[in-house]
């Protein structure tokens, strides 16, 4: 479409993060919770890993309590009757991945003693390494995934 009002605009990717693209380069940057649920999931769960589908499943339910929490603490309760994991439901990265974290390193009974579960161990490594290095932009921060840490910008 062409004509006066009409504006046509790109979708950001990682290397219009890096070179600090924006509207006047006709790069729109959208939030992460804007994503959806196929879209999350293929950037830190390896599809080819034989236990992607318990790595998912948890991922689900990490994005969906954060999402509640959003919900929630707004006082949203129309939506929050309503919504599902793609809905466009604000919510915390940090919340997602701090869950993750938790559960990656849970110490559960064993035979003898307890041991670390360590269930998410291999979702946990695409999450850190630098080829799987991802940026998540909201409209004031950006979290930074890569080279053995995790941190917002």
């Amino acid at each position: 479409m062409a004509g006066d009002g009409f504006v046509h605009l790109r979708v950001a990717g990682p290397g219009d993060i890096d070179a600090d693209k924006g509207l006047t380069d006709g790069v729109l940057h959208l939030p992460y919770w804007l994503m959806s649920y196929e879209a999350l999931v293929s950037m830190f769960v390896d599809r080819s890993d034989q236990n992607a589908p318990n790595q998912a499943m948890v991922m689900s339910r990490a994005i969906v309590d954060a999402k509640t929490s959003f919900l929630t603490a707004g006082g949203h309760t129309d939506v929050l009757a309503n919504f599902t994991i793609d809905s466009p439901v604000p919510f915390a990265m940090a919340s997602v991945l701090t869950e993750l974290d938790r559960l990656n390193t849970e110490m559960v009974p064993g035979a003898r003693t307890e041991k670390k579960a360590g269930r998410l161990s291999r979702e946990a490594q695409p999450l850190d390494s630098a080829p799987r290095r991802q940026a998540h932009r909201s409209s004031t921060r950006v979290l930074i995934s890569g080279s053995g840490r995790r941190r917002w910008l």
